[in-house]
């Protein structure tokens, strides 16, 4: 079972270091990869998740390494090509490689940085989406993503960030500086051994062998299953019966937050962490927690008109509406007009807030002492702006990126228009359009809803070759503009939809553009194939919309005060 009879010595050493030491330490060579570790499998999106999770604070795993005397060696790390001299302490991996590696080329590369996928470990971050992307395969990176290998030196970057076009925006500058100090002092746990004497490769080989092979990692809904649902009601129950409102399915990592919510704790912490206080915390929870959900679904739908929860730019506002509806499972139309303003408060200020504190004060300072819904809501409303000059106004972004907010806010603002048919000039019904069957329920490869963050793509042109569900989205022009947001329609069908508008008579095409976001201007410049000008009016209409709705929703500037009913029971009450 063992290569040696005798007991090893080895004698680990726990420590930890921060991202900025392991990948300086990766790049003069004291760390090294031993010939019996596996290839790089790693791609994309595990590169990208990585990112994600320690920009989020999320736990990554620890390494092991092993301490001994090295020689000078040349040796690849991913695209990087690293001079090592001798050492008397080099640390060889024993497991971390794909993690480290991943480090090293994405933050240790040369400038400047491919604006192609050559490798898996081309990122960026994503300013405005506070989010990791790699660039698109045709090139052509926005100018508001950052290469992260910028963000690994902080002298480096305070120069750098005043040369970026938009380094005088002081919000987007600070979420710059704030990326860069979470990457590079997020803690690495690491085990550190020596080997014993009589011990040798052979040693390192075995403990390798059983680190990564003794045990099957288990999914979110195994684990919740087998320690915390009654067993004739899963997980997967719940997100079918979700399925039914007809508001689209959350995916695991979302649901495991509402139920945190749902009971009060915080969930900026891992269940993990909740487990040790109560280790039956969530026993019965996912058994109560569905009424509530398909109220907070409800709400976001009539009140907050965001129709499917593909629409919804940031998960942030359900998760605490779960807590808030649990406590006031009715509230007062008056409470009703505030949760709104709060609700679209938060999703236009979270470029301009900290998510992790909002999230955690959302739900935990919802007491039962707050005794009305309208106190309640009051309290959600002063953790956000309540002016528009405390965030800026939207801007059509770039390019079209399901994943990122200011596009699934274009298409809110394209779904306040009430789209009409082309062809039959009915209503659209964005919901249905939006909602794949009710028994496919998204597993942890297959992502169907939106989050802050961290997802697959979920919503693509139906004409695009990676979709496979023919949803929403059409382009007007037959040109390589797919990825323009003001070339995209929020219509079924395939293929480019100008012969059909431009078939309309003049008059139905305006009725019918305009639900669209195509003014008459905008028609008459694509009769004449002036697609630039055509392009250029229409994004102008759409944010436009998308500002109007907003302002509309989130009620900036007006009293939030108490109703006049509210107030006579606080009268009645000595609560003055």
């Amino acid at each position: 079972m063992t290569p040696s009879a005798q007991p090893s010595a080895i004698r680990p050493e726990a420590e930890t270091q921060t991202v900025e030491t392991l990948v300086a330490w990766a790049k003069e060579g004291r760390i090294r990869i031993p010939t019996f570790q596996r290839g790089l499998k790693w791609g994309t999106r595990e590169v990208l998740e990585l990112f994600d999770s320690i920009y989020r604070g999320y736990p990554i795993g620890s390494l092991l390494l092993r301490k001994a005397p090295a020689e000078a060696a040349t040796f690849p790390l991913g695209p990087l090509w690293v001079q090592a001299e001798a050492m008397t302490d080099a640390l060889a991996v024993i497991d971390g490689q794909q993690r480290l590696t991943t480090l090293a080329a994405a933050l240790g590369r040369p400038n400047p940085v491919p604006t192609t996928p050559d490798d898996p470990f081309v990122v960026y971050f994503d300013v405005r989406a506070r989010d990791f992307r790699a660039p698109p395969s045709r090139g052509g990176v926005p100018p508001d993503w950052v290469p992260v290998a910028q963000l690994l030196d902080a002298a480096a970057l305070n120069e750098w960030v005043f040369t970026w076009k938009y380094g005088r925006d002081q919000a987007l500058r600070s979420l710059v500086f704030e990326a860069g100090k979470r990457l590079r002092e997020y803690p690495v746990p690491l085990y550190v051994v020596r080997l014993g004497q009589g011990d040798d490769d052979a040693v390192l080989g075995e403990i390798f062998r059983r680190t990564n092979t003794a045990g099957k990692k288990m999914t979110w809904p195994e684990v919740h299953d087998a320690l915390l649902s009654k067993p004739d009601y899963k997980l997967a129950d719940l997100n079918k019966a979700l399925g039914k409102a007809g508001m689209g399915l959350l995916n695991e990592r979302q649901l495991l937050l509402c139920l945190i919510a749902y009971e009060g704790l915080d969930p900026t912490h891992n269940l993990a962490d909740h487990q040790k206080k109560n280790p039956k915390i969530l026993q019965d929870t996912v058994r109560e927690v569905l009424p509530t959900l398909q109220k907070v679904l409800a709400f976001l739908r009539t009140d907050a008109e965001i129709p499917h929860l593909r629409l919804l730019p940031r998960v942030l506002p359900l998760v605490i509406l779960v807590r808030y509806f649990k406590l006031f499972p009715e509230p007062t139309p008056r409470a009703r007009i505030l949760l709104v303003r709060w609700t679209w408060r938060t999703l236009l200020s979270l470029g301009y807030v900290e998510e992790r504190p909002l999230l955690r004060r959302g739900v935990t300072g919802l007491k039962k002492n707050l005794l009305t819904s309208e106190q309640a809501a009051q309290a959600l409303l002063k953790l956000v702006p309540n002016q528009a000059s405390e965030v800026l106004p939207y801007f059509v972004p770039a390019t079209f990126n399901a994943k990122a907010a200011e596009s699934r806010l274009l298409l809110l603002g394209l779904a306040s228009l009430g789209p009409l048919d082309l062809l039959t000039h009915e209503p659209v019904d964005v919901a249905v359009l939006l909602e794949p069957p009710v028994d496919v329920v998204p597993t942890e490869e297959v992502e169907e809803a939106p989050l802050e963050v961290e997802e697959a793509p979920l919503l693509e042109a139906a004409d695009s070759p990676a979709s496979k569900k023919g949803l929403a989205l059409r382009t007007i022009v037959a040109k390589n503009l797919s990825f323009s947001p003001a070339n995209l329609l929020l219509l079924p069908g395939k293929g480019a939809a100008r012969s059909e508008l431009l078939q309309l008579t003049p008059a139905v095409a305006e009725t019918v553009g305009a639900t669209h976001g195509i003014s008459r201007d905008a028609l008459a410049a694509l009769r004449q194939n002036d697609v630039e000008a055509f392009l250029t009016l229409r994004e102008a209409t759409l944010q436009a919309a998308v500002r109007e709705m907003g302002d509309r929703l989130a009620a900036w500037g007006q009293s939030d005060r108490r109703s006049i009913e509210e107030e006579l029971a606080a009268i009645f009450l000595g609560d003055q």
